[in-house]
């Protein structure tokens, strides 16, 4: 069996991607993760919520603070499949989107958590 196969009774085969920031004069760094059904045409994602800690200017803040309500609101009108191939197409400068990987999912929340824990470092916050 070919190492893309996926059986039914265990999941279906998904593509994930890494959304990253790269502010003037730091390192680039993973921002968030896309988790994208091609199949049912469905798109999660998950960001990181600690912009103002990452050293981005108040104007980028601003707009970085946008962005969850932003994608929410451009896939349902886009389409899963059409939002991501836009931010392919468009994304270059303070934010960037690699390619596409694909990955097994059983469950798509605990797989995009999974992924976000493994491919975004996060800033843990004291309370």
């Amino acid at each position: 069996m070919p190492s893309a196969a996926i059986s039914i009774s265990t999941g279906r085969l998904c593509q994930f991607s890494i959304l990253s920031l790269a502010l003037p004069g730091r390192p680039v760094m993973s921002a968030g993760v896309f988790l994208f059904d091609p199949d049912g045409d469905e798109l999660q994602f998950k960001l990181r919520d600690d912009w103002e800690a990452l050293g981005a200017d108040e104007d980028d803040q601003e707009y970085l603070a946008c962005l969850q309500d932003d994608f929410h609101l451009r896939i349902r009108e886009m389409g899963a499949a059409a939002f991501l191939l836009s931010l392919e197409d468009s994304l270059s400068g303070l934010l960037r989107l690699s390619g596409r990987e694909p990955v097994a999912v059983t469950n798509s929340s605990r797989t995009l958590q999974r992924l976000f824990d493994t491919h975004v470092d996060a800033q843990v916050r004291k309370y």
